[in-house]
């Protein structure tokens, strides 16, 4: 067993550190400028001026601090064993055998750095793509830092861990043309270092020449010896929106887009998600061009509200439609508070914040628009697709004061304007509506508790051990009633929760941090009406603990199994457990049971006999038990941060038809709560249809499918930013996940996956195909290709998150 590290190294490390930074600084400010990286073994950055060589940066420091520092490291040197590395943490652990598929799987003695050396942007080691060949034959790359030879990561926590060989990042079809894979990855940023975007991939061999444009720079690309390329900026892709230009020998180009679409942008007073303008052509009037604007999703759009506050913002906010001659320039301009749905169906605000919008056409996209006021005089951009633009001001500022002009001449909001049908529409009012605050609308609609507790009646009903050996359990349960102001209010209910037993009477429950956190009555608590409770059988909550939710093979070490099922029941049996086991039961009918883990059920039913002799049994979700996994009916993929794998299939169990996603925990088809790690044993998400469900008319020729689920289509929320967990500390991911899935017809032999992220070409198994990638995709498009057999494709797209 290795020993604990001594606190005296960390120490001394970070004045290390310190100290080597301080030369560095000094030895940059006297060296020679330089256009691109040297060969001798030292580098240059973008601005030319120089930097470390290779593992550099964490190891070296002036002589004079290693002499002042001699003794006291010589001292602590026997706790440790010998060639310590300053800031180095462990290496990230490998994928356990059997767990990494094929298709991410590197053939041993193929993996090579490419030797690019980019600049770290925060002073950090260099980045490099380390390219491999999988067991399947597909190209793999992997990105990271360089440190003493080896490929790795700076984490958030500023320790550099060596990442493991026996995977990679992305593997794909080697491609002809164009590029084998390529993206624009995301890191995060935190304390010290800065969020970045890692531009990378591995273009084809007929390749010459490549380019990188990113947040207005140009920027050319190395190519490595294996075709890799590189390049860093500061920033989200969403804000870069960078795009990759690939030429071959026969001056062929690719262009590859990634969250962009090079679609019309405008700016949003926050600094944050831009607007875009659409126009409407199918049900307008010949002869009239209708647009208007819309703002994209993003982190902060719409507009995030408090977890807490028990309203949901859906969308982004959207202006409405205008219509006006084709030949003739028209606007309008209004102010849009949070709360205000008076603009008719082609619109929509809901909770965002205030904004002031100027948004119309013009006849041509050429056309000279201007705005006079408020503020300097400034020109405004024109959509050459649908000659229109849009001006999104504060909400503070009054719409009366906007003035524009278009080719020299003045706009008059609302002359000319009509609807799509050249119907007259009603002029704006001559008091536009008083600014107001998100917050403001949030304290006076906002329903912080749902369902109100009475705290007089709660009460621990039942306990158990943990087979474990862990904290004991208990359940709580107490009368509630539904707030006044959700419909339906002040209805009865009794709930109940399970945790461990704290001081005070409150249960807490582990967090994915290791830290306790304290239940309240608002939050993981199961409630049903007491009349319901008399008329239906009430089932059981499946609680399953692992060992460590981030790793790749977790394994369950507890099932806590609990419920409430009303008076008047004398008797109940736990089924699907094993054989029937009787419950003993508290008040209400509460019971909890705490099962091994390698007892943890897939689902439960509750048997229960009531006072006056009648049996009921819980009902399962019957469609959701033929989700199962069947041998060659998925597909497979890593996890970002190394979790248990993802997977995407099918499978048919007594003619019931499933399609499901899901994770796999030992060996079985489950999920897992982002809140605190605990595991259900079944599909995260999944369609079924029981026997003789759907149509029978089969298609003529299957088509190639598409879907994406992930956080970019959520409503944000203001504390949805928890601090990061262990695994997106070394890896310095994104929280959240976003899932592409889809099938292809049997004839199509490979498919090219396009998205906001990257572009990778995958050969699917048994006609399925899946990609897992952190964090959200706000803007951009997903697009699928399919190869056939004959050479021929076929594609399938949507937006990366819905409008």
């Amino acid at each position: 067993m290795t020993p604990p590290r001594p606190r005296i190294l960390d120490d001394l490390g970070a004045e290390l550190v310190r100290a080597a930074r301080a030369e560095e600084a000094a030895t940059r400010a006297r060296q020679t400028r330089g256009d691109r990286p040297a060969r001798s073994g030292r580098r240059t950055r973008g601005d030319g001026a120089a930097g470390p060589a290779r593992g550099g940066w964490l190891t070296r420091a002036p002589r004079a601090v290693l002499l002042a520092f001699g003794a006291a490291l010589l001292l602590a040197a026997g706790a440790v064993a010998a060639g310590l590395v300053i800031g180095r943490g462990d290496p990230i652990p490998p994928a356990p055998p059997g767990q990494v598929p094929a298709e991410l799987a590197p053939v041993p003695g193929t993996a090579r750095l490419n030797g690019l050396d980019v600049p770290d942007p925060d002073d950090g080691p260099p980045w490099d793509v380390r390219t491999s060949r999988s067991t399947t034959g597909a190209t793999c790359a992997t990105v990271g830092q360089v440190l003493d030879g080896e490929l790795g990561l700076v984490g958030l926590d500023r320790r550099f861990r060596a990442l493991p060989a026996g995977a990679a990042d992305t593997c794909s079809t080697p491609q002809r043309s164009g590029a084998t894979l390529a993206g624009a990855r995301a890191f995060r940023g935190g304390g010290r270092l800065s969020a970045i975007t890692v531009v990378n991939g591995v273009a084809a061999p007929s390749v010459r020449r490549a380019v990188v444009v990113a947040g207005g720079r140009t920027q050319p690309l190395e190519l490595g010896p294996d075709h890799a390329f590189l390049a860093i900026f500061r920033g989200q892709p969403e804000q870069l929106r960078p795009r990759v230009v690939l030429t071959e020998a026969n001056g062929r180009a690719t262009t590859l887009r990634f969250a962009d679409t090079g679609e019309y942008l405008a700016p949003d007073p926050s600094g944050g998600a831009p607007w875009t303008v659409t126009r409407e052509t199918r049900r307008a009037l010949p002869g009239l061009r209708c647009v208007q604007a819309q703002r994209q999703r993003g982190p902060d759009s719409p507009t995030p509200l408090p977890s807490g506050a028990g309203l949901v913002n859906v969308a982004a906010p959207s202006v409405p439609l205008r219509c006006g001659a084709e030949d003739r320039a028209f606007l309008d301009v209004r102010r849009f508070v949070p709360r205000n749905q008076t603009h008719g169906e082609t619109s929509w605000w809901g909770f965002n914040a205030s904004r002031t919008v100027a948004w119309g056409a013009t006849p041509n996209a050429d056309a000279d628009v201007r705005l006079l006021a408020p503020g300097p005089p400034r020109r405004i951009a024109v959509d050459p697709r649908t000659q229109a633009f849009v001006v999104v001001l504060d909400g503070r500022v009054d719409p009366r004061e906007v003035r524009l002009t278009v080719d020299g001449q003045p706009l008059t909001p609302m002359a000319g304007v009509t609807g799509r049908r050249g119907n007259t529409l009603a002029p704006a009012p001559a008091t536009p509506p008083a600014w107001r605050s998100v917050d403001s609308i949030v304290k006076r609609f906002g329903i912080p508790d749902p369902f109100v507790a009475d705290r007089s009646s709660v009460r621990i009903a039942r306990q158990a051990p943990d087979p474990a050996g862990g904290a004991p359990w208990a359940l709580r349960s107490w009368n509630a009633r539904v707030n006044a102001k959700v419909s339906a209010g002040e209805r009865a209910l009794r709930c109940f929760q399970v945790g461990h037993p704290a001081p005070g009477g409150g249960l807490v429950l582990p967090g994915l941090d290791g830290r306790d956190r304290a239940l309240s009555f608002q939050g993981e608590m199961y409630c049903n009406a007491p009349d319901w409770l008399e008329k239906h059988a009430a089932g059981a909550s499946v609680r399953v603990e692992v060992d460590d939710p981030s790793s790749a093979d977790p394994k369950p070490v507890r099932a806590v199994v609990a419920g409430l099922l009303g008076k008047g029941v004398r008797s109940a049996e736990l089924l699907g457990a094993g054989a029937p086991r009787p419950l003993e039961l508290g008040p209400d009918g509460t019971f909890l049971l705490v099962l091994p883990g390698d007892q943890a059920p897939d689902s439960v039913r509750v048997r229960q006999t009531r006072s006056d002799g009648k049996v009921r049994t819980t009902r399962t979700f019957a469609l959701a038990e033929s989700c199962r996994l069947q041998p060659g009916r998925n597909v497979r993929v890593a996890d970002p941060d190394g979790g248990p794998s993802w997977t995407y299939g099918e499978s048919t169990v007594d003619r019931s038809h499933c399609t499901f996603t899901g994770r796999v925990i030992a060996d079985r088809l489950a999920s897992i709560s982002a809140t605190d790690g605990m595991i259900m044993f079944g599909p995260s998400s999944f369609t079924s249809a029981p026997p003789g469900g759907g149509s029978r008319r089969l298609p003529r020729r299957p088509r190639l499918t598409l879907s994406v689920a992930g956080p970019g289509n959520e409503p944000p929320r203001t504390d949805a930013a928890d601090a990061p967990l262990a695994p997106q500390i070394a890896r310095r991911t994104q929280p959240g996940r976003t899932i592409v899935t889809g099938s292809a017809p049997p004839d199509v032999t490979a498919v090219t996956i396009r998205t906001p992220r990257d572009v990778r070409t995958v050969k699917p198994v048994a006609g399925l195909f899946m990609a897992v990638y952190d964090g959200a995709f706000y803007t951009g498009e997903i697009v699928v290709t399919g190869r056939r057999a004959d050479g021929s494709t076929v594609t399938e797209r949507q937006p990366a998150t819905y409008r």
